[in-house]
């Protein structure tokens, strides 16, 4: 049992992880059941494998044809793996869908992302976890269209942002094919932020950090294109955290 011996089955798995590749036979005749199985011991491999595990994880539900809401996986995944864990896998899938174009995010979305959001928002079949929103919510800077569905689901939760969501988004916005929310969904990004900032502890030398670098970046480019009604809350969370309300 993998789950018993987390360093044997670490050793068996190298090959897999940094090798193999993710076929939809394998998968469907055992491999992919497997993978499920060995999801509670991961987070004590070395770095590369437990990064590559997640990594694969989140390949198998974008890139395999294989629906992990229809199949079931993915719900074997959640019911059994730590809060890390999900955490982790939901980050890797983020990785994964900042290399799709904007079209094939969205795809993605309709297809099983929503649905999972949606049902974890229900804790089915897990009550979700701060760490486990903050990442999903990253999801939404990878999408096109669907962007304002995935604000609505991001700002049911009570979650911090993460350090990296808002270099995601004026990164990807100067990426070709891909949305700039910035400008095609200002409201939106907006309302995602202001959620996002209030329930996001004091930042000690905020003007020091990454986060606040970033934030100082899209805070005023936020306010300069919306209405009071979402520049308020934006606005108040950001002088809060010592985030530059006005250009530099």
């Amino acid at each position: 049992d993998p789950r018993n011996d987390p360093e044997t089955a670490e050793r068996c798995w190298d090959g897999y992880l940094h090798k193999g590749g993710a076929h939809p036979a394998l998968l469907e005749a055992g491999l992919l059941a497997s993978y499920i199985n060995i999801a509670p011991s991961a987070d004590r491999w070395e770095d590369d494998n437990r990064h590559a595990f997640y990594g694969y994880l989140a390949a198998i539900a974008l890139f395999t044809g294989i629906n992990p809401i229809e199949h079931g996986w993915l719900d074997d995944f959640t019911a059994h793996a730590e809060p890390r864990s999900r955490a982790r896998w939901i980050r890797a899938v983020s990785a994964e869908l900042e290399d799709l174009s904007a079209s094939a995010a969205d795809a993605q979305w309709d297809s099983w992302m929503h649905d999972y959001w949606e049902r974890r928002l229900r804790s089915v079949p897990q009550p979700m976890t701060p760490e486990e929103a903050s990442q999903l919510a990253e999801w939404a800077a990878c999408l096109d269209e669907r962007f304002p569905q995935a604000v609505e689901l991001a700002t049911q939760y009570d979650s911090p942002i993460t350090e990296s969501l808002p270099e995601k988004l004026g990164r990807i916005g100067d990426e070709p094919d891909r949305s700039d929310h910035l400008a095609q969904h200002p409201e939106d990004t907006a309302r995602l932020l202001a959620h996002l900032l209030a329930n996001t502890p004091a930042i000690p030398h905020a003007h020091t950090t990454l986060l606040g670098y970033y934030l100082g970046e899209i805070v005023p480019a936020l306010l300069n294109r919306v209405d009071s009604e979402h520049a308020a809350p934006l606005r108040e969370q950001a002088t809060r955290l010592g985030i530059p309300t006005k250009d530099r």
